[in-house]
């Protein structure tokens, strides 16, 4: 991705933007919620949350055969 801000910061909703080839969801966790740590350090148990339920969806969505004899 080729920087096209002048700061060293990229925002996430320019990351969101620019993965045009994958699907995305950007989520703003609150101050309420932890995110105001430093480094959101505060909020991993929540993020832990909102990326597995992601996860869920996603694999939800897949249709996978699972052979339940290799079990």
């Amino acid at each position: 991705m080729q920087n096209t801000t002048s700061s060293s910061r990229v925002s996430p909703q320019l990351v969101d933007r620019a993965l045009t080839r994958a699907a995305t969801t950007l989520v703003t966790l609150t101050a309420a919620e932890g995110a105001g740590e430093h480094c959101h350090m505060g909020a991993l148990t929540r993020s832990h949350q909102v990326m597995f339920d992601w996860l869920d969806g996603v694999l939800a969505q897949t249709s996978i055969a699972v052979d339940d004899s290799s079990l």
